[in-house]
């Protein structure tokens, strides 16, 4: 039988109520084999946004959550670390990166990207896991009961869907892992019998293991995944992708709380909320709306107007860049969870998992994503203003572009007019022509600062054969 879940409050995270934060952290999957390499990247963004120092901390461990290596990291002769610990080919584990300080971190999951780069493919996501602190799990502030979903699954014969989990500094007792996958008005289950879960013990799980005949169950068509499950102190947040079975591609995101078990508030007096698709991908990004949501009726208004319900994905290519989304029964829920599906000229697609803008949300002016120009890979900036809500563009931005080999700075201005309500995007290399030189053969970050407030920005990163993979910003 699955617990009921819990409530997530989305004030106390626009608020920033974490209580006082001395260490900010993130765990990764990360993997080394005969064709994947991992990258953990980071900015010194503690610096630029809130001049606080600190300490960088990185421990490997294996599956098992035994540790391997424990590191301290700097910010030399950069302002940006790339780390891929060198072990030997086959590991599989986890890597944790801590941010110490003496000061309020404000914020206690660390801004910090993972890369898988395989042979033929490119993919990344944001920080999606990480281990509670103390005072968090003294004071009640954890959210361990995992209700995972919103990953989007497409096993044939050549690939295979994966999730992956790290427990905490807990250990878990053994539990039924509960697994769904819906596919159309369909759904298929497998209960799983995991054992019990040691400290930073990782657990990567592939459905085709566990519900049988998968592959011709779905027969092409695209499943939409949930898992429930409890970790020992840790955020239940799951890395979730696609894979060629060969290993010659990986595409990978994040999951996101499945919103029929956990519950999110009612937005008072919003009856609307918002997406935006990016212009330049229009005619070839799906978006989607994972089936994984408060239950209700919704519809989804863009150049067409699509009906959809609890338990139903929607999947569709959009003709207009904006849509909006409204509920039958009037008040919208904070969250539902989107994303946008963007195909990589005959590659596993890549996929980032959105959401959608309401009336309440407040302005963000700071945005810092990753960037490269190494060799085989090119780099876009995306922004666009949610005119919907926050009015037309206008203001300056100031963009800064920070390497790893070299504390210099690069600076870019422009002012958004009225002109930008559509979007910016723009070739790495047309903000800063000397953005090869500066940042050699490594990744990066474009820290932005904008005074308008009402925009969403994304980091796209092109492999020279198509393959491509994009994030939205910190």
């Amino acid at each position: 039988m699955i617990k009921s879940g819990l409530t997530i409050s989305q004030t106390d995270n626009f608020n920033a109520n974490f209580g006082e934060v001395l260490r900010s952290s993130s765990i990764f999957y990360f993997a080394r084999t005969a064709s994947v390499r991992t990258t953990i990247s980071l900015m010194n963004y503690w610096r630029f946004k809130r001049e606080t120092s600190v300490a960088i901390i990185a421990t490997l461990r294996d599956m098992s959550g035994a540790l391997v290596h424990r590191t301290r990291l700097a910010f030399d002769p950069g302002h940006v670390i790339n780390y891929s610990p060198e072990v030997d080919e086959g590991f599989e584990g986890s890597l944790e990166i801590e941010a110490i300080s003496a000061e309020n971190l404000v914020i206690p999951y660390a801004a910090v990207m993972t890369v898988i780069e395989a042979p033929k493919s490119i993919s990344m996501v944001h920080s999606y896991a990480r281990a509670y602190s103390q005072h968090e799990i003294d004071e009640g502030r954890t959210i361990t009961l995992g209700r995972e979903g919103c990953w989007r699954i497409v096993d044939d014969l050549k690939t295979s869907s994966f999730c992956v989990f790290h427990n905490g500094p807990e250990w878990q007792k053994s539990q039924t892992l509960s697994l769904e996958v819906i596919c159309e008005k369909e759904s298929a289950h497998a209960d799983i019998l995991l054992p019990a879960l040691r400290p930073f013990q990782t657990v990567k799980l592939q459905p085709r293991d566990h519900i049988v005949g998968l592959v011709d169950w779905l027969a092409g068509r695209t499943g939409y995944a949930s898992v429930s499950f409890d970790l020992g102190q840790a955020f239940t947040r799951m890395l979730v992708g696609n894979e060629l079975i060969d290993g010659s591609e990986v595409s990978i995101t994040h999951s996101n709380f499945d919103y029929r078990r956990h519950t999110t508030e009612i937005v008072d007096g919003c009856t609307e909320a918002f997406m935006r698709v990016p212009p330049s991908l229009l005619g070839s990004a799906r978006v989607i709306v994972y089936p994984h949501f408060h239950a209700g009726q919704y519809e989804a208004h863009e150049g067409a107007t699509h009906h959809f319900t609890s338990n139903t994905p929607l999947s569709f290519v959009p003709s207009e860049s904006t849509i909006k989304f409204g509920s039958a029964g009037g008040a919208f829920p904070a969250r539902l969870v989107t994303g946008i599906e963007v195909p990589s000229q005959g590659h596993l697609s890549a996929e980032c998992s959105l959401g959608v803008y309401h009336a309440r949300r407040p302005l963000k002016r700071t945005h810092w994503g990753i960037v490269t120009e190494k060799e085989g890979l090119s780099s876009r900036i995306i922004g666009l203003p949610f005119d919907c809500i926050y009015g037309v563009p206008k203001g300056n931005v100031t963009a800064k572009l920070f390497s790893a080999k070299t504390n210099e700075i690069l600076t870019a201005e422009w002012t958004l007019t009225p002109n930008d309500s559509q979007e910016f995007s723009w070739a790495l290399t047309d903000i800063f022509p000397n953005a090869r030189a500066h940042l050699g053969d490594a990744f990066g970050f474009v820290y932005m600062v904008s005074e308008y407030g009402g925009l969403q920005c994304f980091s796209q990163l092109t492999k020279e054969n198509g393959s491509t993979t994009i994030e939205h910003m910190f």
